[in-house]
């Protein structure tokens, strides 16, 4: 994102981030008999092999995504998105970082930047460069 950008949020990238922050939840959780694991650490290959299967189906539909998803829901999407948002903490101290794994279009981010001002950064992140070029170009 340019320094220009009238954007209320930055969309980044990393594999390889995303990978290292599942690692270690993945680790601590098997540490946890009471958390059960989802994702093994030993599935790190298989996970890079899949997940360019869906990087790639997310940049084919990135430009129908966000029609699609209205039309699917019956526009439920926009309650559950309001409903997410009414219930993120407040940060009384304007100090606090957003994070949205798999953002897509960043149509959550949009919404905290609309209807809450208490976040000092938002940050999206996805795996497909598409979904995420979408997201930066979009008019909302």
């Amino acid at each position: 994102m340019s320094a220009e950008s009238s954007r209320p949020f930055s969309c980044h990238f990393s594999l390889r981030d995303v990978n290292k922050w599942l690692f270690r939840a993945a680790c601590a959780a098997q540490q946890d008999e009471r958390i059960p694991v989802v994702y093994r650490p030993n599935d790190l290959l298989r996970l890079s092999e899949k997940s360019q299967r869906v990087q790639v189906m997310f940049d084919r539909i990135a430009e129908r995504y966000d029609l699609m998803n209205r039309l699917l829901s019956a526009r439920q999407d926009v309650r559950w998105r309001k409903a997410l948002v009414a219930k993120l903490p407040v940060q009384t101290d304007r100090q606090g970082i957003l994070f949205d794994i798999a953002c897509g279009t960043g149509d959550v981010m949009l919404e905290v930047a609309r209807r809450r001002q208490d976040y000092a950064e938002l940050r999206g992140y996805d795996i497909s460069f598409e979904m995420l070029r979408r997201g930066e170009s979009r008019p909302d």
